[in-house]
């Protein structure tokens, strides 16, 4: 998470502003379910457990699935989807709608 920026940095100092994290909100395991950062609102955070291709080797992990953006200056939202490759259980790509 932390992709999106709330609007180009006009110079070099503007790109090293410091990460405040607000508002953050967690499940009952622990896992962020929402958090506001730098004019960033994530929300809905969503996770699935995974045990991996060789699962008889550990137990089960849990993995982030998806989560939503909102810009708090633009009110411009999107949602974002996280695909993992069945193979390797690394991040494939993600789908932003």
């Amino acid at each position: 998470m932390g992709r999106y920026t709330s609007a180009p940095p006009s110079n070099q100092a503007e790109m090293t502003t410091a990460y405040t994290a607000t508002t953050v909100t967690k499940n009952d395991d622990g896992f962020l379910t929402s958090y506001t950062a730098n004019d960033i609102t994530y929300s809905n955070i969503t996770y699935t457990e995974d045990t991996g291709a060789a699962s008889e080797y550990g137990g089960a992990y849990t993995i982030v699935t998806g989560w939503t953006e909102t810009n708090n200056i633009t009110n411009q939202v999107q949602n974002v989807t996280v695909n993992y490759n069945t193979t390797t259980g690394e991040v494939d790509s993600l789908t932003i709608t």
